[in-house]
């Protein structure tokens, strides 16, 4: 099993760890910005107002994923706020993830007055991609897997991957979702020149 902290007592402060999830989230996010400013300068646009647009989106949409996660974990937070908010101890969700880029790049769009659909056919393919280097922080700290694998010829990585909390193999689902995803973008950044309206592109995402 991989050690989920990377580096233990950041500057010898105790218990300032960075976790390998964190950095494996940040990587994805770094790689969708990329993918991003590729696309924006097809359209015509600089990479400058990319960086605006992180600016308003990215803070949304970590808060929005907490949201998201907290809210479908209700039993465990109800009626502690300090814990709600404790992000860095874990817990966040795509689905709120994407709702709140969706928000922050409506905001963007109405500031900016760029069209909306521009701005979603810009950030598509980034998010997509940034979804499956993520989900590999799945992978380290040993969650989103599936079913329980009982047969030993098939417990075997990548159809499988083995977690030590109950000393089993199961389905490795996070690699399932990864390699799909990276279908997917794969798909989008073909797909991008032949679109023939603002935001087709992530419609079809």
């Amino acid at each position: 099993m991989i050690d989920p902290i990377a580096v233990r007592n950041l500057f010898g402060i105790e218990g300032l760890n960075i976790n390998w999830y964190g950095i494996i989230v940040c990587a994805g996010i770094i790689a969708g910005i990329l993918v991003g400013k590729k696309i924006a300068r097809e359209k015509g646009y600089n990479f400058d107002m990319i960086i605006d647009l992180m600016l308003i989106v990215l803070p949304l949409a970590i808060i929005c994923a907490r949201i998201y996660y907290v809210a479908f974990e209700w039993e465990n937070y109800a009626g502690d706020f300090m814990k709600m908010i404790a992000i860095w101890e874990g817990g966040i969700a795509i689905y709120g993830g994407v709702i709140g880029a969706l928000i922050g790049a409506l905001i963007f769009c109405k500031w900016r007055k760029v069209p909306f659909g521009d701005i979603l056919d810009i950030g598509a393919p980034g998010l997509i991609l940034g979804q499956a280097i993520g989900r590999w922080g799945n992978f380290v700290n040993q969650e989103a897997f599936g079913n329980l694998i009982t047969d030993k010829a098939l417990q075997f990585f990548p159809y499988g991957v083995y977690i030590e909390a109950d000393a089993s193999w199961h389905q490795a689902t996070f690699f399932y979702e990864s390699m799909w995803n990276l279908l997917v973008f794969i798909a989008l950044m073909l797909y991008r020149k032949k679109a023939k309206h603002k935001g087709n592109v992530f419609v079809m995402y």
